[in-house]
C-alpha cells in the first residue's frame, strides 16, 4: 500500500475511530435557508469605448502645433494638432479671387441676356443671336457655381488644418512628433485615437442553450432587452462597481462556436475600465425565484454526482450525519456586506428548508455516523 491509499484509509477510519473512544467528529453546520435564485450566463467580455476615433490628417502639411498632453482627457472641440495653414489660406484667397470674378462675369451674363431677351420679343433680335446670348448666359451662371465650390473646398481643407476633439474623451499616444510632414501622400496620416469618456460598452458571448432561457423569459415576463442587468468582475475575480445592462445583440449564431455575441452597456465616469481590458461578465438571464441557497464549499462530489452531509436525529448538539444527493441548478456569485463576492450554490432538488447540513468539518464523517456539532456559517 502506498502512503497515499494510506492516508486515505486512515482519514476513511479516523470517525469510527474516534466514535470508538467517545470522541465524536466535531463538525459545524448550518440550517439550510431559501434565496433569490435568477438563471445566469458568465462569459468572459472586451472593454470597449462607446465612441473611438482615428484622429487624420485629411490635408497635406507640416505639424506647427501639438495641443494636448498624451494620455488626457480633453473637451469636444479642443483643437489638438494644427498643420501650416498658410498654403491653404493662399488657396483660399485665389478661390474666392476667383469667385468674385465669376459673380463679375455671370452678372453681365445675365443682363446682357436680359437685354437681349426683350430684343427679341420685340423682333428686333435674331432666335441665333438671342441662343448666343442664352448660351453665354449659361456658361457664366456655371462658371459661378464651380468657383463658389471651389471656395467652400478651400475653406474646408483650410479647416482641416486644425484637427479637433470630436467628443470629451481621452487622447493615446501619439503617433507623430512636431515639425513633421503629415497628411495624404505622406507616411503618417493618422495621428492618434481619441475614446469618447462618460461610457463603455462590453462584447461577449453566450451559448444558444442561455440564449434560449434569456428569450424564453423576455416572451413571458414582457421584458426588453435593456430589462437584463449585467454585472462584471475583474480577472482575479474582485467585483467592478458598475451595473449596466444588456443594449444589443448579433443578428446570427457563429455556426462555428455556436455562441451569439452580445453587447452590454455602463456608465463609467471615472474611467474605472479601460478599453482593450478582458472582464468576466454576469449577465441575468431572467426574474429572481425562490430557491435553496447553500455556501459552495458544503457541496461534495463523487461518481455518483454532488452531494452534502444533512444531519438527522438530532440529539441536543449531537446529529447522524447523512449524505444527501442534491441537483444543483447553478453556482453563482453572491455579494457580501463588506462588499466581496463568495460562491454560493442554488439547489432545486435534495434539500429543504431549515435543514442542517454540515458547511466545515466534511473530511471528519463519514455517511451515516453520528459527529457533534455546531452552530455556524461557512468556513
Amino acid at each position: 500500500m502506498n502512503f497515499k491509499k494510506l492516508l486515505i484509509t486512515a482519514a476513511a477510519l479516523l470517525p469510527a475511530l474516534l466514535s470508538a473512544q467517545g470522541q465524536l467528529p466535531a463538525v459545524t453546520a448550518m440550517p439550510a435557508t431559501m434565496g433569490k435564485y435568477a438563471p445566469t450566463a458568465t462569459e468572459i467580455g472586451e472593454v470597449r469605448s462607446t465612441e473611438s476615433v482615428p484622429l487624420t490628417a485629411r490635408v497635406k502639411g507640416e505639424i506647427v502645433k501639438i495641443n494636448f498632453t498624451e494620455g488626457e482627457k480633453v473637451k469636444a472641440g479642443t483643437v489638438l494638432f494644427e498643420i501650416d495653414p498658410r498654403e491653404y489660406e493662399a488657396a483660399l484667397l485665389s478661390a474666392q479671387a476667383d469667385l468674385a470674378k465669376a459673380k463679375s462675369e455671370k452678372d453681365h451674363a445675365n443682363l446682357e441676356f436680359k437685354r437681349h431677351e426683350e430684343l427679341r420679343e420685340s423682333d428686333v433680335d435674331s432666335d441665333a443671336k438671342f441662343q448666343q446670348y442664352k448660351n453665354q448666359k449659361a456658361k457664366a451662371d456655371a462658371s459661378y457655381l464651380a468657383a463658389e465650390a471651389a471656395v467652400k473646398l478651400a475653406a474646408l481643407n483650410l479647416e482641416y488644418t486644425r484637427i479637433k476633439a470630436p467628443f470629451d474623451g481621452w487622447v493615446g499616444l501619439r503617433d507623430c512628433s512636431l515639425h513633421e510632414l503629415v497628411g495624404p501622400g505622406t507616411a503618417k496620416q493618422q495621428l492618434a485615437t481619441i475614446e469618447k469618456s462618460g461610457g463603455i460598452k462590453v462584447d461577449f458571448n453566450i451559448a444558444e442553450t442561455d440564449l434560449i432561457t434569456l428569450q424564453r423569459n423576455m416572451a413571458q415576463n414582457k421584458l426588453r432587452v435593456r430589462d437584463f442587468p449585467v454585472k462584471l468582475f475583474l480577472q482575479d475575480g474582485k467585483p467592478i462597481d458598475l451595473t449596466g445592462y444588456l443594449k444589443a445583440w448579433d443578428n446570427k449564431i457563429d455556426t462555428r462556436t455556436g455562441t451569439l455575441k452580445m453587447q452590454a452597456v455602463f456608465d463609467d465616469p471615472d474611467r474605472k475600465l479601460i478599453p482593450g481590458l478582458y472582464v468576466d461578465v454576469l449577465l441575468t438571464l431572467g426574474p429572481a425565484t425562490d430557491m435553496i441557497e447553500i455556501p459552495y464549499a458544503a457541496i461534495t462530489e463523487d461518481i455518483a454526482g454532488d452531494y452534502v452531509y444533512v444531519l438527522t436525529k438530532v440529539e441536543g448538539n449531537t446529529a447522524t450525519a447523512e449524505r444527501r444527493y442534491i441537483k444543483i441548478a447553478s453556482q453563482q456569485r453572491k455579494l457580501l456586506p463588506d462588499g466581496t463576492y463568495t460562491a454560493v450554490s442554488f439547489v432545486k432538488e435534495g434539500l429543504k428548508e431549515n435543514e442542517l447540513f454540515i458547511t466545515a468539518g466534511i473530511q471528519k464523517v463519514r455517511n451515516g455516523a453520528r459527529c457533534q456539532f455546531r452552530k455556524g456559517t461557512d468556513e
